[in-house]
């Protein structure tokens, strides 16, 4: 398959089989690049990349995989995941940012940071030391700028979604897994805008299934709080985002308005 590695016969000439030959050949005098790494990190919004891409001190020419030379002086510091030696999280994104666009990125990004692999502190300053005069720094820098503390303490792809669209609401400042003490009792909600009391649930099957009876009763602790509670579920939020956007804009003026009536 590469120099010095074979495939017995049996085994499956597919993707994976590839990354371990490279893995075989490579050792350590080189790391996966880019969207290779991405892959085998399993980053929302990377898909199987066409070729294997590696990055090594020296030049060469390998049948189905792309190399890239590192620059004299370039040390990288790397570690192993399940065998494949990639770099650290900021270097990996930095390196993605080069060849993706801003969609597959921004996911990647998102990911990362909703599994505490990276912060936006360390990114920042990666981007800002570490990676100047860099393919891709534009992109990565422009993405950084357009996330805050939250998008770190966000606990899935749905709540990233609503994220985003809660961010087009720019009057509105919504907090992220917020948690409130009611009566001594801890409760987290997805998104909370302490303004107008409004509560904001990404309502999927996966959390909620089984607890009908504990969130009926949630629901009553928190209205006897005054608190409202919005429950939005995936479909709402593929087929029509905008009309999630007018519902809560309705629901904010319907609470604020009603709270100024009776200040």
């Amino acid at each position: 398959m590469l120099p010095g590695v074979y495939r017995l016969p049996g085994v499956p000439d597919g993707f994976d089989t590839r990354l371990w030959a490279v893995v075989l050949w490579m050792g350590d005098r080189g790391h996966f690049f880019g969207p290779t790494a991405g892959y085998i990190l399993r980053f929302d919004g990377i898909e199987r990349p066409d070729r294997i891409t590696i990055a090594m001190h020296s030049g060469i020419t390998l049948q189905g995989v792309e190399v890239l030379k590192l620059r004299r002086g370039d040390r990288p510091q790397c570690r192993h995941v399940e065998g494949f030696r990639i770099c650290r999280t900021e270097r990996v994104l930095a390196e993605m940012a080069a060849t993706l666009g801003p969609g597959p990125l921004g996911r990647a990004l998102d990911d990362a940071l909703r599994r505490g692999m990276t912060t936006l502190e360390k990114m920042s300053q990666f981007a800002d030391k570490e990676w100047r005069y860099r393919p891709g720094r534009t992109l990565l820098l422009k993405l950084l700028k357009q996330r805050d503390d939250r998008d770190e303490r966000i606990r899935s792809m749905f709540e990233a979604r609503m994220l985003r669209i809660l961010r087009r609401i720019k009057s509105e400042r919504f907090e992220a897994d917020h948690e409130l003490d009611i009566d001594g009792e801890r409760f987290v909600l997805d998104f909370f805008h302490p303004l107008s009391l409004i509560g904001i649930e990404c309502h999927s099957y996966k959390f909620h299934i089984g607890k009908h009876n504990e969130d009926a009763r949630r629901d009553r602790k928190l209205a006897s709080a005054g608190i409202e509670l919005l429950y939005f579920t995936w479909a709402d939020l593929h087929d029509d985002d905008r009309r999630v956007e007018r519902e809560i804009r309705a629901a904010i003026e319907r609470k604020m308005g009603v709270r100024k009536l009776f200040s």
